[in-house]
């Protein structure tokens, strides 16, 4: 900011031009400037840090590790956790496979469930379904083995969008067996024309099973019904399958049990059977 203009006269016959500037109105100036450059240098590291935050988001996670293994005469459950990249696609194990040294297991038939924990699953293996060829005392004999023993369990989690092979290898001790208790209940139960047996229910430390023959020749499916001790629904269960489990988190003295079709309501004289749980 110019105050003034001083016109000085000197002995050469020439002007000079004095110019007065405010030193005050330059402080301020500088400071302007200063403080230019402090917002500039933070718009530039706040671009920065949301440049970091999109490139790490688009990075892809193919993490896998089992945190948990349950074992029984009935089922195997295994407990696992995925990266971001696996959880986004619904991954489920491929095979698992359970060795202590001397024999080993090759499983592959399961089911597959979210659990409450975030990018965690629970995969369920019903021994019947993977031992067609042996007898419940023949795999009872085999599982009883691995008892006292550490055992090495690898699977294989299916990613489609990965080119390799994503793969858990982990040491579990088997101390005991999980406890079980199994009802043979050998019922059959007609639904319209069509005649579905319920051979056994299973309860263990996690899920009720249902262990069904005869569904898989019917075209629609046979449904179960099942109530617990004070006559309220607890689930349904059924489809195209041996067995049907549902998560139990309730201790049950006794589950009642009716028999409909896909589609259609319970009709009122169905039939009813009560299953004690011991």
């Amino acid at each position: 900011m110019i105050l003034s203009l001083e016109i000085v006269l000197t002995n050469n016959g020439y002007n000079n031009i004095i110019v007065l500037v405010d030193k005050k109105q330059g402080e301020i100036e500088d400071m302007k400037k200063s403080i230019y450059l402090i917002i500039t240098l933070i718009i530039i590291g706040v671009g920065l840090f949301l440049c970091r935050g999109i490139i790490s988001n688009k990075k892809e996670d193919y993490s896998f590790d089992i945190t948990d293994m349950k074992i029984g005469t009935k089922n195997i459950y295994v407990e696992y956790n995925v990266g971001k990249s696996i959880y986004e696609k619904n991954a489920a194990i491929e095979n698992l496979i359970i060795s202590d040294g001397e024999k080993k297991l090759n499983l592959g038939s399961s089911s597959m469930a979210k659990t409450d924990k975030k990018n965690s699953y629970i995969e369920y293996y019903y021994l019947p379904s993977n031992f067609n060829d042996k007898s419940d005392e023949e795999i009872t004999e085999i599982i009883n083995g691995f008892v006292g023993k550490e055992i090495e369990v690898e699977a294989k989690v299916f990613a489609k969008n990965n080119k390799e092979d994503i793969k858990c290898k982990k040491s579990f001790k088997i101390n005991k067996l999980m406890e079980e208790k199994i009802q043979e209940v050998n019922t059959p139960f007609s639904v319209d024309d069509d005649v579905v047996i319920l051979k056994k229910a299973i309860f263990d430390e996690k899920y009720i099973t249902l262990e069904v023959e005869g569904e898989n020749d019917i075209d629609t499916f046979i449904l179960f019904e099942l109530k617990g001790d004070d006559g309220k629904v607890l689930t349904y269960l059924g489809g195209d399958d041996t067995e049907q489990r549902y998560e139990n988190k309730k201790e049950l003295k006794t589950i009642k049990v009716v028999a409909y079709k896909m589609n259609q309501d319970v009709k009122e004289d169905s039939m009813e059977i009560e299953i004690p749980v011991k």
